[in-house]
């Protein structure tokens, strides 16, 4: 004889406070064209606030305009400046390392806040601390040893003369 089950208790809970308009995290991802595994670790490294609904993390419609607004005051493209669509960089490669090295005349703290501008306006603060802990396991002395420290040497055209 098959046994029955117990009904099981359902516990509720009232709420007196205003409604709250709230996204699951999913819902978040697809609305953002992010991956799961990205939208999750937005939310655990605190780039995206979130609030408790009984056991699910939820995103309120005021984080995601919050998000959007950040977004949309990220400095516009250059219209004279053709953007890359597949990531490529559209600088000259002189003019990258020159920058480059000025920003690192500039010191630490311009680097820090360089990094920490591009990973929480691109929403990879997650991945940026990841890849700096990689590098942070460097050794300075063996870097400098196989001469890993300096900039690549600039590029030297050859120009002929007219006969």
């Amino acid at each position: 004889m098959p046994r029955s089950r117990k009904p099981q208790m359902r516990r509720t809970a009232s709420y007196d406070g205003p409604e709250v308009a709230a996204r699951t995290i999913p819902e978040f991802a697809r609305m953002f064209r992010l991956g799961i595994n990205q939208a999750y670790d937005l939310v655990r490294s605190g780039e995206v606030r979130t609030i408790t609904l009984g056991n699910q993390k939820r995103i309120t419609d005021e984080e995601i305009a919050r998000i959007k607004r950040s977004a949309s005051r990220r400095k516009a493209p250059n219209p004279n400046q053709p953007a890359a669509q597949d990531g490529r960089s559209t600088m000259p490669p002189a003019r990258y390392w020159r920058l480059i090295k000025h920003l690192h005349e500039l010191g630490p703290r311009a680097t820090g806040e360089l990094l920490r501008e591009i990973g929480r306006d691109r929403m990879i603060m997650s991945d940026l601390e990841a890849r700096l802990e990689r590098f942070g396991r460097l050794d300075a002395d063996i870097v400098k040893a196989i001469g890993a420290d300096q900039l690549p040497p600039t590029p030297l055209h050859l120009v002929e003369a007219d006969p």
